[in-house]
């Protein structure tokens, strides 16, 4: 993590690495929500578990 804006509840994350593959056709959308859960091409995937150690209390 870079930052959190503690008044807005707003983490700020550096990308490190991306990468794509050119010979896939196929492309998805992929959403932080911020709480944990993540949004992939409309399908929520919870890994709030994963992620509650670094979750600010309340969210």
């Amino acid at each position: 993590m870079t930052d959190y804006l503690k008044a807005h509840s707003i983490f700020v994350l550096q990308g490190v690495r991306a990468w794509i593959d050119p010979e896939r056709k196929e492309r998805r959308t992929f959403h932080a929500n911020g709480d944990g859960t993540f949004v992939v091409d409309g399908n929520t995937i919870n890994l709030r578990s994963l992620m509650e150690d670094k979750l600010p209390s309340g969210v």
